[in-house]
C-alpha cells in the first residue's frame, strides 16, 4: 500500500486534468491571440495608422511580449519576497534586535540633522 506522504500517492488525481488542459491551453492561447488582434486592429490603425493584423501576428506579438517582459508562468518565486520571509526571519529578527535597530536610528539621526 502506497502511504499518503509518497510522492506519487496523488497521481490519479492529476491525471483526469491531462485532457482537460490539452483543450483548455490551445483555447486559452487563440483566445489571448484573438483579444491582441482585435485590440490591435481597434487601436493601432486609428491611433498611429499601422496597419491591421491577423491571428498569427497577434500570437507571434503575445509570444513575442512574453519573453522581452515576462515569462509564461505566474511569479511565486522567493525572489519577490523580502529575504527574511519563511525560514530566514528568525535569523532577520536576531540580526534586527543585535545591529539593524541601533544602525537605522545612527542612519535616522544622520538624516535628521542634513
Amino acid at each position: 500500500m502506497i502511504s499518503q506522504f509518497h510522492p506519487h500517492a496523488n497521481r490519479s488525481k492529476y491525471r483526469r486534468w491531462i485532457p482537460v488542459m490539452i483543450v483548455l491551453g490551445p483555447a486559452l492561447l487563440l483566445l489571448a491571440g484573438a483579444l491582441i488582434m482585435v485590440m490591435w486592429n481597434w487601436l493601432m490603425p486609428a491611433v498611429f495608422g499601422l496597419g491591421k493584423i491577423n491571428l498569427w501576428i497577434a500570437l507571434g506579438l503575445f509570444f513575442l511580449s512574453r519573453i522581452l517582459f515576462g515569462s509564461f508562468h505566474p511569479r511565486r518565486d522567493k525572489h519577490q519576497r523580502p529575504f527574511f520571509y519563511g525560514k530566514d526571519h528568525a535569523r532577520y529578527a536576531d540580526w534586527w534586535e543585535k545591529e539593524g535597530k541601533a544602525q537605522f536610528e545612527n542612519y535616522h539621526s544622520q538624516t535628521e540633522k542634513e
